[in-house]
């Protein structure tokens, strides 16, 4: 990425920014807005927020629209991307000045991996939070997952909606063995991609919390289906009184989740908030090698809040790692630039402070 600027984005009123390739540190106090900026950029990237999922919730208190611009260098080519939003008109979001008829269009055309602190929710939150993750990898990098899984997410929406109707009458069984087809039909490619993609990606994650760790404890990404994929069309049948009394489809890829353990152990209940942040880097780093092998693209990485929970030996292993990606873009926004990193780097600095945003490079600071 080149330049943004952002207007009535969050709490941002207004802000152009030039950025590097390599390292850019962002730093300011809290609340100036440092994890705004990565999410605008991601934002151009992905065409929605990686915090909130409804569009006009990002329009800055008080204003009717907000604003983003970015250019971007890909393959030597220079890419103009806009998006405009405001609160009772659909988004509109444009590269080089022509609006996508859809937005999934845009998905793989910018890759982009956000590491932050929201991600513990991987290790400590919900099932949801860990298919979020397997299915937006996915989307980026697979046309073939994203026409299948949105088309199960369609059925199986007709499907809740049949089964919550029948609640109170009576449920029309034709109409529910044809939804259950459907769902069949696409929940197999759903699961065959999940699982193809677990096989690639577990052994990038065990390798990089090797370098992080820098010790011998192992851990392990293990994909978890809801049922066995095999017999599907026979577990819609038997679970289907239950579902009636409950009002949707209990099983099926939207069930899914992932266990994440080391030494054999979970993550969630045993590991420290050290061993936690470990795990969730090296997923995301991961996530940047899959994404760059898969579409030929090393994407934008962006780090929020980056020493946050993470001792010096940690955080010097992350390090090494991150000055071995020369081809990468890194945006990195914490307080201030954490002393043992201005010691091992090279960057492009840039403070916010109050809306005004200065810029320096690594070598000013000496």
């Amino acid at each position: 990425m080149q330049t943004i600027h952002i207007q009535h984005f969050k709490n941002i009123s207004e802000a152009d920014i030039a950025f590097k390739m390599g390292i850019n540190f962002i730093t300011g106090s809290n609340g100036m807005g440092k994890t705004n900026i990565l999410d605008a950029v991601h934002y151009l990237c992905i065409s929605k927020s990686y915090f909130l999922h409804q569009d006009r919730l990002n329009i800055q208190f008080s204003q009717k629209q907000f604003t983003l611009q970015g250019s971007f260098l890909k393959n030597q080519q220079l890419l103009h991307v806009s998006c405009l939003q405001t609160h009772d008109s659909k988004k509109i979001f444009k590269v080089n000045r022509k609006a996508y008829e859809r937005l999934s269009e845009h998905l793989g055309v910018l890759p982009v991996v956000m590491i932050c602190p929201a991600d513990a929710d991987l290790i400590t939150g919900t099932s949801e939070h860990r298919r979020r993750f397997l299915d937006q990898l996915l989307m980026q990098s697979d046309a073939v997952y994203f026409k299948h899984f949105t088309q199960y997410l369609h059925f199986l929406k007709q499907r809740n909606a049949l089964l919550r109707n029948a609640q109170h009458q009576q449920i029309d069984m034709e109409v529910l063995r044809i939804l259950d087809a459907q769902l069949v039909l696409h929940a197999q490619i759903v699961w065959q991609k999940r699982e193809a993609l677990t096989q690639y990606f577990k052994t990038l994650f065990q390798n990089l919390h090797r370098q992080i760790i820098h010790s011998g404890e192992t851990a392990e990404f293990i994909y978890s289906p809801s049922t066995d994929p095999n017999l599907y069309a026979a577990e819609l049948i038997q679970s289907l009184p239950k579902d009636r009394i409950l009002g949707y489809t209990c099983s099926g890829p939207h069930k899914d989740d992932i266990e994440l353990q080391f030494q054999g152990v979970s993550y969630r209940k045993f590991g420290s908030q050290g061993q936690q942040k470990s795990c969730i880097i090296a997923i995301k780093l991961a996530q940047y090698h899959y994404l760059k092998q898969k579409l030929h693209c090393p994407p934008i990485l962006l780090i929020d809040d980056f020493s946050d929970k993470l001792d010096a030996m940690r955080l010097l292993q992350v390090l090494e790692i991150l000055k071995s990606f020369s081809e990468t873009q890194i945006l990195i926004s914490d307080t201030q630039i954490p002393s043992i990193f201005k010691s091992h780097n090279t960057y492009h600095h840039i403070h916010i402070e109050n809306g005004s945003i200065t810029t320096m490079n690594s070598n000013q600071h000496q």
